[in-house]
């Protein structure tokens, strides 16, 4: 049984290597490079950017597209602690940064103001088209 188990092994292993006899002049049959990898589309981005910006010793929400002030929101909030005159806070996703300031070790991350992640999510349901069921 060993026997045919080792003579079926050999002919396979015979017919295996033969088949590898065909030899080709031009190595471009034996490689195809796959081509460009198709590039992926980028992430697609809110138009509008919330910014919560210190004006006098109040803040008022604002929101930008292009970097232009659109819109004003109403009413204006007590500014957060360290937030200093000129600076603002811009929401970013999931997080805000604190960016305009004198120096660039005041561009951090900070904990998003209600009133800005609040004013983000009301325009956002109000534009959002109503469910008809």
């Amino acid at each position: 049984m060993a026997r045919g188990g080792l003579i079926l092994a050999c002919a396979t292993f015979v017919a295996w290597t033969s088949a590898c006899d065909e030899t080709t002049s031009d190595p471009s049959v034996l490689w195809r490079p796959a081509g460009p990898v198709p590039s992926l589309s980028a992430p697609i981005r809110p138009l509008d950017r919330y910014v919560m910006a210190k004006r006098d010793e109040r803040c008022v929400v604002e929101v930008l597209r292009d970097d232009v002030v659109v819109e004003t929101l109403e009413p204006d909030y007590a500014c957060p602690r360290d937030l200093e005159m000129g600076e603002r806070i811009r929401l970013t996703g999931m997080v805000c940064m604190r960016e305009g300031g004198e120096s660039a070790e005041r561009n951090v991350p900070v904990v998003c103001p209600n009133p800005l992640t609040n004013a983000e999510r009301d325009r956002r349901k109000a534009a959002a088209p109503k469910d008809g069921g």
